[in-house]
């Protein structure tokens, strides 16, 4: 299994931070999102999906759990 992991500089806590690409929904269907935001985030069209299960993002602005 392959994980695309984004570096990202996280100003609340003052410093650098891997994470895993994520955008604000595209369609009801996770996988739309989730196929969206890979190709915006890493240019990757062809790509096989696992669910591995739900996250609380910790970016402030959700408090839902998300696929």
């Amino acid at each position: 299994m392959n994980v695309g992991l984004v570096q990202t500089y996280r100003y609340p806590v003052g410093s650098w931070q891997w994470g895993l690409p994520r955008g604000f929904s595209h369609d009801r269907d996770p996988l739309v999102t989730a196929r969206t935001e890979l190709y915006e985030e890493l240019g990757a069209q062809d790509a096989e999906f696992e669910l591995l299960g739900t996250m609380t993002p910790d970016s402030g602005m959700l408090a839902t759990r998300l696929l």
